[in-house]
């Protein structure tokens, strides 16, 4: 009897150590599922964060491809506004040159002109003296000799083109040379006064030499 008392007695502490198992087993079940869900939330605030920089990443590389090209379009557009400007430059120096010749050409043959102007009229009344003396007809003596007041002409248009020519370079370097982009002919106008006084002395100087024969 007493035997089957501690019999009965084992048996309700077996089957409560396995009621404990089971809820610690159970326990740790809920753990895992609780650090479970923690951790997959987590899992998927992350995927969306990266998702979200992807996204990112895709639009601002778009941006950047756009101004990357934008930038490009610009620095050639710059070249092209620096290429015609050296053109512009070039042009100027030319102009400037060509000016600079014609100019110091046409000094020279004014100052000729000026020199044979002073010859003119003593040589004139020479001549009409020695065809006097041949009772030959007196050279025309008009007072608006046509010869006299081109030459005449010529020499004070030459101060007057003189302060235009200081007046136009003041002009452009006021304006920043804005309007050198009009092309004009290379020195056409100045060569060809040049080549009107040339054709007034190359006149003068026959008569000249004639005159000094006849003497």
């Amino acid at each position: 009897m007493e035997n089957t008392g501690g019999i009965s007695e084992k048996i309700p502490t077996s089957a409560s150590s396995a009621d404990e198992k089971d809820l610690v087993s159970s326990m740790r079940k809920l753990d895992f599922i609780k650090e479970l869900g923690e951790k997959q939330n987590e899992f998927q605030r992350l995927q969306n964060h990266l998702q979200q920089n992807t996204e990112l990443i895709t639009r601002e590389n778009q941006v950047l491809r756009e101004f990357r090209k934008e930038l490009d379009m610009l620095v050639q557009e710059r070249m092209s506004h620096i290429e015609e400007l050296r053109l512009i430059h070039a042009d100027i120096n030319i102009m400037e040159t060509t000016i600079k010749q014609a100019d110091e050409e046409r000094t020279r043959t004014l100052q000729d002109s000026k020199r044979l102007l002073k010859d003119y009229q003593p040589i004139k009344e020479q001549v009409n003296k020695l065809r006097d003396m041949l009772n030959l007809e007196r050279l025309p003596d008009h007072e608006e000799d046509e010869t006299t007041i081109m030459t005449m002409q010529l020499i004070s248009q030459q101060s007057g083109d003189h302060d235009q020519s200081s007046n136009r370079s003041s002009y452009l370097s006021s304006i920043g040379l804005d309007n050198t982009h009009e092309q004009i002919p290379l020195g056409v106008p100045f060569h060809h006064q040049t080549q009107q006084m040339t054709s007034t002395t190359s006149i003068n100087i026959p008569i000249q030499t004639n005159n000094q024969q006849q003497q």
